[in-house]
């Protein structure tokens, strides 16, 4: 009796063993370990197509007229991308489609005018790619097989990080439901946007500027992110700097852009202001 449970034990082991195998084989062959983040981008031709698409299929009537994004990534996107087990962007661009532009905004922000304000801000809004998290990060993963992908160790070694660098500019877009610089994330969007040196271009009307839980005091919706966005953090500038960054990136008009290392913003005159 007791060689039999034994040998029971070795036999589920095994099986135990090569489903681990098999499970390893397919994340590694899945699209998204076979092509580099800076290719998970979107053309604002599909933005116009999902704007669309989701109007159509997502009803009015259980989200309201403007969902935010959180609702369209639980009403639209997962169900879209859990056959094929891809994000959003590699659904569509099978083979990747290199980004150009970094987008930073809020999930608790409306959809609808997300995309609204990016079609208003580019004159080439329908060729330009964008990096758009929710769509470029599959969002039908098991969170530890999620981590796995996007992160291999510091944030700023992180598949987010990479797509950053890789993009000629980051546009923070504002939105009149929450302070996008409550969420840690975007804190640490606009310090690697910093540490990588480039321009950050601001579009949007925000909610007024806040005096507490905004900047370095941020949160993550995930409170397992924090540490590791904090110490990304502080690895590339000071709280006192990056607080000063976020309030100047609340307060811009409309159509700014901010400079690394300027102390003030500009105008950009090669894109469209509203």
């Amino acid at each position: 009796e007791e060689e039999a449970r034994r040998e029971e034990e070795a036999r589920r082991e095994e099986e135990a063993r090569r489903e681990a195998q098999q499970q390893q084989a397919i994340f590694e062959r899945n699209p998204m370990n076979t092509t580099s983040a800076d290719q998970w981008g979107v053309c604002g031709r599909q933005l116009n197509a999902l704007s669309k698409d989701v109007k159509e299929e997502i009803r009015a009537e259980r989200t309201g007229p403007n969902p935010n994004v959180i609702t369209v990534v639980k009403e639209y996107i997962i169900p879209k991308c859990t056959a094929d087990s891809v994000s959003y962007s590699i659904l569509i661009n099978p083979n990747g489609l290199k980004c150009d532009t970094f987008v930073s905004h809020a999930w608790l922000g409306p959809f609808f005018a997300l995309i609204d304000e990016l079609r208003g801000y580019y004159e080439d809004f329908e060729t330009r790619v964008f990096w758009i998290d929710f769509l470029a990060a599959p969002q039908t993963w098991p969170s530890q097989e999620a981590d796995r992908l996007m992160f291999t160790g510091a944030v700023v070694h992180s598949r987010f990080a990479t797509a950053l660098l890789q993009c000629d500019h980051v546009v923070v877009v504002r939105n009149t439901n929450c302070n996008l610089y409550t969420r840690l994330w975007c804190v640490a969007e606009l310090a690697l946007a910093r540490e990588f040196k480039k321009s950050v271009k601001v579009i949007g009307i925000g909610p007024p500027m806040h005096e507490s839980g905004i900047g370095t005091r941020a949160q993550c919706s995930v409170p397992a992110d924090e540490p590791g966005l904090q110490a990304a953090i502080s690895k590339v500038t000071s709280d006192a700097h990056i607080d000063e960054l976020v309030e100047k990136a609340v307060k811009a008009p409309a159509g700014s852009v901010l400079a690394v290392g300027a102390t003030d913003f500009q105008v950009p005159s090669e894109c469209c202001v509203q």
